[in-house]
């Protein structure tokens, strides 16, 4: 990935699928403990597809599409 500059070797491919689910009705603001009393429980729900190649052992094409 472009943050631990590992590259995929030339003609290899790697696909993901991430899906994460969040809720909470609670939060942290420094070291206040705070209740969402206006909207009551948050919950959130996330995927992503995500694919790798290497064209080259030098160039790689990294693709991901969120959706939230």
């Amino acid at each position: 990935t472009p943050s631990d500059g590992i590259m995929m070797p030339g003609k290899q491919l790697c696909l993901a699928g991430i899906y994460g689910n969040d809720s909470w009705k609670e939060y942290w603001e420094g070291t206040l403990l705070r209740t969402n009393g206006n909207i009551g429980t948050f919950t959130r729900n996330s995927y992503a597809f995500m694919a790798a190649g290497g064209f080259t052992d030098r160039i790689n094409l990294i693709v991901s599409l969120p959706y939230i």
